[in-house]
């Protein structure tokens, strides 16, 4: 049987995946059913616990695996592909479970009986797994929530800046400097530009410096507009060289995390087995002197 590592999706992950697409046809009017099984195929059925079949629950993960060239079925299949230590199949008459003497191939008289001529899935279940499997199960599991915390937690912590920038500095200090510079000097461009005769009635004068306060306008909320753009852009780009560090940064800091992890389960026995050492050596003294007196006893009686 294959052993389960930690890169590898566990049977929880692969049944909580297949009851989410399970549930994204619930809202359909004509739910898409499964086709039968294609020739030379079985279908397999994965049930986590004995009482979801007696209950006639759904199985926690189906597929359709073909079968060998004597019509058996090669469970190191199934191992792998559902991330199993063990997989057994249950018999639909009894609903029990028993052990076989090979355990990773079933024959094709098995899979004749227990389908019932292949009209029928198979339905295999898990024995309780292994010391070393749950401790591996529960490092990935552990793995994963860290890995969503941290990147929740980034997510968070940039979306809080973001919205400090934005609501105590909206406008950039250069923002300001520029936008007041632009005007100042349009102002006196054009107060330069422009030449009143001192001869000019008053009519052709008033309606003159109309005209070069509204052009003068235009002119202010162009320049005005364009840095406005500019600083969108700006903000933009800086948005996206977070995301790209950030997305570059997630793998290093996993993998950071992963080491200090590991560490930690070879430093602290080692720890242990440092503060106890005293302790062991007193023992051992003990019980030496215990087998001393022992012998002590039996060699004058």
């Amino acid at each position: 049987m294959p052993t389960p590592c930690v890169t590898s999706p566990t049977p929880k992950e692969l049944a909580a995946a297949t009851q989410q697409a399970r549930e994204a046809s619930f809202g359909m009017r004509f739910p898409p059913n499964p086709p039968p099984p294609p020739p030379g195929a079985v279908r397999v059925m994965f049930y986590s616990h004995m009482y979801k079949v007696m209950r006639g629950s759904e199985e926690d993960m189906n597929a359709d695996v073909m079968l060998e060239a004597d019509g058996g079925l090669d469970i190191n299949k199934l191992c792998k592909m559902w991330g199993l230590e063990n997989c057994l199949a249950i018999d639909p008459q009894r609903w029990t479970v028993e052990r076989r003497p090979d355990e990773s191939k079933l024959s094709g008289v098995a899979v004749h009986v227990l389908t019932e001529g292949l009209k029928r899935p198979l339905m295999f279940t898990e024995i309780p797994v292994s010391k070393h499997t749950e401790r591996i199960r529960a490092i990935r599991e552990i793995a994963l929530n860290i890995g969503n915390v941290c990147s929740l937690s980034a997510a968070l912590f940039f979306g809080l800046l973001w919205d400090l920038f934005n609501t105590c500095t909206p406008i950039p200090y250069w923002y300001r400097k520029t936008h007041f510079y632009y005007t100042h000097i349009d102002w006196v461009r054009y107060r330069r530009a422009v030449k009143f005769h001192a001869i000019a009635m008053n009519n052709e004068l008033t309606e003159k410096r109309g005209q070069v306060q509204s052009s003068a306008q235009g002119y202010v909320s162009q320049k005005r507009t364009r840095v406005v753009t500019s600083y969108e852009k700006c903000r933009q780009w800086c948005e996206r060289k977070v995301d790209d560090l950030v997305y570059e940064l997630r793998p290093i800091v996993i993998g950071f995390w992963f080491a200090f992890k590991y560490s930690l389960f070879i430093l602290i026995p080692i720890f242990i087995l440092y503060l106890m050492q005293p302790m062991i050596v007193k023992w051992e003294r003990a019980r030496q002197e215990a087998q001393w007196k022992r012998d002590l006893q039996l060699v004058f009686q």
